[in-house]
């Protein structure tokens, strides 16, 4: 579900759950890649005989690159915390 709430300065778009709670780091890369899989899916599953099929084709790795993106560089967002997090643990048993 997505939630949106409008403010003055900019738009707000919060990914929750059904209960109304925020999702998580790990549930939204959980939902990222079940949206590649589907678009992997669209690709690969798809008959592509005529040029109308082969552009929805397109499309669909389009989305497939772009999603793969935004989950890699969530990917990469909670190794650098999880780094941060060990770095301050060393730092305190100095």
């Amino acid at each position: 579900m997505i939630e949106t709430a409008n403010s003055e300065k900019s738009d707000k778009i919060t990914l929750s759950n059904k209960g109304g709670t925020p999702l998580s780091r790990s549930e939204v890369l959980q939902k990222l890649a079940e949206s590649i899989q589907l678009a992997h899916g669209k690709v690969t599953k798809g008959r592509a005989r005529n040029s109308k099929n082969d552009k929805t084709k397109q499309e669909w790795l389009r989305a497939q690159g772009y999603l793969s993106g935004i989950y890699l560089q969530g990917l990469k967002d909670m190794e650098l915390e999880e780094l941060s997090e060990r770095i301050a643990k060393l730092e305190t048993r100095k």
